[in-house]
């Protein structure tokens, strides 16, 4: 058996859920933005066992929702300010349980190092989830413009060819051409360490026999992964391989029979390739690319609680 695991993000799309749906389900999630007013797509997932997700404590997420609140009150405060939100985090943490955001703008005022209130210079800020947490939360409004932004392309093009008329719609890529950033661009070495600490305390023990598969939608993080290590092999690379559609009758084995081709392939077996369940052939017109690699060595493998002696990572793109 495998375990894919979603790495590393703290937000998922429904699109990056249906891309990685197209060959594993369940996945694990660790998300450190809580849902309180419930995305009906996670929770729907969740509900029906296809997405297996994982919390941190509910006293660590209090606390570093509290403390990325302060830091973007400060960005706020400050936005015309002399003093950047850069400079006040290079002084040191300072958001501790006694301190207000009345003194961090009375602190901001004055242009004097907030006071940071009693206790250990490095207070409790947990660093790993804090980044983890305010990524996510870019993640998300960065999504949400961009999901703005192709409906104002769609209704651009339908407008284009209301004018035009078929003729003119030749001029015209597609509205389903407009392609989202890869936000795992952004900071990616920082994303991977981060993750995979808190993903060190934050993940059950694997049952004995699970191989893990850490899962990634990122482009750059794929890359990253690869160049961290000290030695890579490709195991399998399909570029627009036909997957089965959500609703056809034959996803469920197939998909069965894709988790145990890809163990095989990861246990080194000679006869793995021709176990392959082959791309959908029943009609079905979903494709996706996937890429899976094994990696050795390197800082960034080695922080992997459940890599063992390799770590298996997987892209999954369009």
């Amino acid at each position: 058996m495998i375990k894919p695991i979603f790495f590393p993000f703290a937000h998922i799309t429904q699109m990056e859920m249906d891309m990685i749906s197209r060959f594993f389900e369940p996945f694990v999630y660790l998300p450190t933005l809580r849902e309180k007013r419930g995305d009906p797509v996670i929770e729907e997932a969740v509900d029906q066992a296809r997405l297996n997700r994982h919390f941190a404590s509910s006293r660590e997420l209090e606390e570093v929702e509290r403390q990325a609140e302060g830091y973007r009150e400060i960005a706020r405060l400050n936005r015309d300010g002399k003093t950047g939100l850069r400079e006040f985090l290079r002084m040191g943490p300072f958001l501790k349980s006694d301190t207000s955001v009345g003194g961090i703008r009375s602190e901001i005022e004055k242009g004097a190092k907030p006071s940071g209130g009693n206790g250990d210079p490095a207070g409790d800020v947990n660093r790993d989830l804090l980044l983890l947490y305010l990524s996510g939360i870019f993640d998300r409004e960065k999504r949400a413009v961009e999901s703005e932004f192709q409906s104002v392309r769609k209704a651009e093009l339908r407008l284009f060819e209301a004018m035009r008329g078929e003729q003119g719609q030749k001029n015209f890529p597609a509205a389903g051409d407009f392609r989202l950033e890869d936000l795992g661009a952004c900071m990616t070495g920082e994303r991977v360490e981060s993750w995979a600490r808190y993903s060190a305390r934050t993940l059950p023990d694997l049952e004995p026999g699970v191989l893990p598969v850490y899962v990634t939608t990122s482009p750059s993080v794929f890359a990253y992964m690869i160049s961290s290590a000290e030695s890579a092999i490709n195991i399998l690379d399909m570029e627009h391989f036909r997957v089965h559609e959500e609703e056809c009758e034959n996803q469920h084995q197939w998909k069965k029979e894709w988790e145990g081709f890809i163990r095989r392939l990861l246990e080194s077996d000679d006869e793995a390739q021709s176990a392959s369940p082959g791309p959908a052939d029943d009609g079905c017109r979903r494709t996706a690319t996937f890429r899976l690699s094994l990696l050795w060595g390197g800082d960034a493998v080695h922080m992997f609680r459940h890599a063992g002696e390799s770590l298996p990572v997987c892209l999954i793109e369009k």
